[in-house]
């Protein structure tokens, strides 16, 4: 992947952003072990493996469509009864385009670096974003955010909550009371809920929401989401009324517009 400045034309590679700093479970670890481990570390994902072979990946949005599906009682399943087979992964020599187009066609949050069958490394959504952050985009959030809105209110019971991400393909609900935003949640607060406690969406989700502008160039939108450790910002010009938001991922959709 090329990206383009004023100045510098720079090849990146996956290893060259990756994560090297990994937590891994194994096969016979159970899903309540992965909510505790996931709910430590703050991760979005974590790979399985048997003994160096990767043989899976668990994300927050596998179990909280397990939790939609079994309640409470999926904790007590093994990841390997659950987990994804068959995992794509890429090499740390890759391009970063070509990791970016798999996660995009496959619906990947993060892919898992492997050079000579041992995993090196995991790439996720937020390390590309600090490359797009450091780019010249001249896009802006209009032309990549999502104007349907799939919301809740703050009272929704957690359980109702995963059916709706689970129905609806999303990681993250804003809480409205009428047209006011009283917060979001995500698919990482119910995995921390599962953990911590917590019965309704306001308990386990937060309640301190970041705001952009459809003007709001994509690179700035990208370093927002990296420094606050945040996978969406809602669009509109005050806390009434969002007109939308702007996901982790649809930066990514962006990302393919301005690094070639």
């Amino acid at each position: 992947m090329i990206i383009r400045d004023r100045t510098t034309v720079t090849l990146v590679k996956v290893e060259e952003v990756m994560r090297t700093s990994l937590i891994t479970l194994s096969l016979d670890s159970t899903l309540e072990e992965a909510v505790q481990v996931m709910s430590n570390i703050d991760a979005g994902r974590v790979v399985i493996l048997e003994g160096e072979e990767v043989r899976g990946i668990l994300s927050t949005r596998d179990i909280v469509e397990l939790f939609a599906t079994l309640g409470k009682d999926m904790l007590k399943l093994s990841v390997s009864s659950v987990a994804k087979q068959g995992v794509t992964t890429v090499a740390p020599r890759d391009e970063l385009e070509i990791a970016v187009r798999k996660m995009l066609w496959g619906g990947f949050g993060g892919l898992p670096v492997v050079e000579n069958g041992k995993l090196v490394g995991l790439l996720s959504e937020r390390e590309i974003l600090k490359v797009v952050s450091r780019s010249q985009s001249t896009g802006i959030v209009d032309s990549v955010m999502t104007s349907s809105l799939v919301t809740t209110s703050p009272d929704t019971p957690i359980r109702d909550i995963a059916k709706l991400m689970a129905n609806r393909k999303v990681r993250r609900l804003p809480l409205l009371e009428g047209e006011e935003v009283k917060g979001i949640v995500t698919a990482a607060d119910l995995v921390k809920g599962l953990k911590k406690g917590g019965e309704k969406a306001i308990e386990v989700g937060s309640k301190s929401v970041i705001w952009c502008m459809r003007e709001t160039h994509l690179r700035d939108a990208a370093s927002i989401m990296v420094e606050r450790r945040i996978g969406s910002l809602i669009v509109g010009k005050g806390e009434k009324k969002p007109e939308g938001i702007v996901t982790e991922r649809d930066l990514l959709f962006g990302s393919l517009n301005v690094i070639q």
